[in-house]
């Protein structure tokens, strides 16, 4: 879990920049820093946002993952693992 977030805090200033560009709102990223785009309340919200649903996706993954694997462990095995 820990390592999504940590994706998450460091691909999210390169999506912004995509989004923002693709957008048409900049034209380029020289001109989204030089706007200072970083202090608009919606980046912030955005950022919190993903990092909520980077926690929930991850934590739903991990506990999926460890179901499947030890309902495959016993139907082969016939044991649960540890």
């Amino acid at each position: 879990m820990f390592a999504g977030v940590l994706f998450n805090l460091w691909a999210y200033p390169f999506d912004t920049f995509k989004t923002n560009i693709q957008s048409g709102r900049y034209k380029s990223i020289r001109e989204m820093l030089a706007s200072k785009f970083w202090q608009d309340r919606s980046v912030k919200q955005g950022a919190v946002v993903l990092l909520l649903k980077g926690l929930v996706a991850d934590s739903v993954n991990l506990i999926v993952y460890e179901n499947v694997r030890n309902a495959v462990e016993r139907a082969v095995h016939g044991v649960v693992p540890e």
